[in-house]
């Protein structure tokens, strides 16, 4: 909410006739210019005061939480429309790797289990900020599946995020599951492949908010601006912009806590970003 503070100021001036002062009584001059001088020195402080009073009130009005930055993954083309039936929006695609930075990957299409790849100009591979190349080198076959907002089939920008490495004939390993939205689910993970990631399901735990009686100008609905921090299980609870380390199916996976945020306003819905990784 930005604090808004009006300070209206009236000014009356009246004309009037008078004899000239250099035909006056100079002392009685002198006596009234002070006077005024006085008047406007007490209305001037009369001023600054109420200034000073409606300050601290708006001082005491402002909602300082802020989330946090979430997250871009952005997949290779064709990205196909939501609006085409039940499945529509669905990413199911098979790459193999052939170059690799921080935050992304190069990849050439293929078919299932990265047979007949294609041999043109690697796409990439986005997610944002978590750095996926250290979970699949140069050469390793990705299963990538995805859901995503908005119904552009010209548009790979997606929202949630399955990535798997193959290591044989229908044998996959996930390991990176992202999710930058709160209206749409992760895809599933076969439990086969990996039961511990597969039941992973953090919840939200309110951190901190501000009660939204007192911040009107900031709630929709009786919606308050309120900070969330992630319930990973295991008696751990990670903040926005922490990285947590633990362990599922019996190896390490890191929980990277990207936003959880109410922003509070008409029509903002809750901002939810994080991401699983695994070493696989």
């Amino acid at each position: 909410m930005r604090a808004r503070l009006v300070l209206l100021c009236a000014i009356a001036a009246a004309g009037c006739t008078r004899p000239n002062p250099a035909f006056g009584d100079p002392a009685e001059t002198e006596a009234q210019a002070d006077g005024s001088s006085e008047a406007d020195t007490e209305l001037d402080s009369e001023t600054e005061a109420e200034v000073d009073d409606s300050a601290e009130q708006d001082t005491g009005m402002v909602c300082e939480l802020q989330g946090g930055e979430g997250m871009f993954i952005e997949v290779p083309p064709p990205c196909p429309p939501n609006d085409l039936g039940p499945n529509a929006g669905l990413y199911d695609r098979w790459f193999k790797v052939v170059d690799l930075e921080a935050n992304h990957w190069s990849v050439e299409n293929c078919d299932a289990n990265c047979v007949n790849c294609e041999d043109l100009i690697p796409a990439p591979l986005v997610v944002e900020p978590v750095p996926v190349g250290e979970l699949a080198g140069v050469g390793a076959c990705l299963r990538v599946s995805g859901r995503r907002l908005g119904d552009q089939a010209e548009d790979c920008e997606y929202h949630t995020l399955l990535v798997q490495v193959a290591s044989g004939s229908n044998n996959t390993t996930p390991v990176l599951l992202a999710r930058n939205t709160s209206l749409l689910e992760v895809p599933k993970v076969d439990a086969v492949n990996g039961p511990g990631i597969a039941a992973f399901n953090p919840a939200l735990v309110v951190a901190d908010d501000c009660p939204c009686a007192d911040f009107p100008d900031d709630c929709c609905d009786g919606t308050a601006p309120t900070l969330y921090e992630f319930d990973i299980g295991q008696a751990a609870r990670v903040g926005v912009g922490e990285v947590r380390a633990l362990d599922l199916d019996q190896h390490p996976v890191e929980f990277w806590a990207l936003d959880a945020f109410q922003p509070g306003e008409c029509g903002e819905p809750l901002q939810v970003a994080w991401a699983l990784m695994s070493g696989g």
